[in-house]
């Protein structure tokens, strides 16, 4: 069966690949300033969308900050208005509880609770039914990358551009390990890995600490 042709995320990981670090980790972060854009600009009151990010109690701490500092602040405050509402409604079950209310709401369902239930509920309300929206798109991001890359490794021009990039971090490298199926596959992967490690092992013996952060714990922050 003929291999399908390269896709736009195989050209975006080969042009990561002449950039600053991890080049799946600037995929996944663009990819999740791309899904950022989206709802701060077509999306803060889709109906679907925001019963999503209720089911999902918001985004998870990295996320939560990165959308509230670089996004739309009226809109991330609609919708952590709608969220918190929904946290009040499945803990006190009041049907519409104004977001100045929250913290007398909250006392009153720990004040006067022998039996820990109205706690309970409280602690239950505040678990998630569904993960990160921006984590799943970062993680449905970096497996097509990953994807991507472990079809064309056996093209002349993929294992170079790997080996001159800062190479995967410790993150996307044990993703590509584990996804690998053939014994060449994961040779070329780790020899390209090698070379890059060596190179970036240099940089960071002169003073270049993000370089090695970058190596190991992936990317920081938005991607450019």
């Amino acid at each position: 069966m003929a291999r399908p042709g390269r896709s736009t995320i195989f050209f975006e990981l080969l042009d990561a690949c002449t950039r600053a670090g991890c080049p799946v980790c600037r995929l996944t972060l663009r990819s999740v300033a791309r899904f950022f854009d989206s709802l701060a600009y077509e999306n803060t009151n889709d109906p679907g969308i925001r019963a999503e990010l209720r089911a999902s109690r918001g985004f998870c701490n990295r996320h939560a900050w990165q959308y509230a500092e670089q996004r739309d602040s009226l809109g991330t405050a609609i919708i952590y208005r709608d969220i918190l509402r929904d946290v009040l409604r499945d803990a006190s079950g009041a049907s519409d509880e104004p977001i100045d209310r929250l913290a007398r709401a909250a006392g009153q369902l720990l004040s006067n609770d022998p039996d820990g239930r109205d706690r309970d509920r409280l602690l239950r309300a505040m678990v998630p039914r569904r993960p990160c929206m921006a984590c799943a798109q970062e993680d449905t991001t970096g497996r097509d990358a990953v994807d991507a890359l472990l079809q064309r490794l056996d093209e002349p021009d993929v294992v170079p551009a790997l080996e001159g990039s800062a190479g995967l971090c410790r993150h996307h490298l044990h993703a590509a390990l584990r996804l690998a199926r053939r014994t060449e596959q994961r040779r070329r992967l780790v020899e390209a890995q090698r070379s890059a490690w060596t190179r970036l092992r240099d940089q960071v013996a002169a003073g270049d600490a993000k370089a090695g952060a970058a190596a190991l714990a992936g990317n920081a922050g938005a991607a450019s």
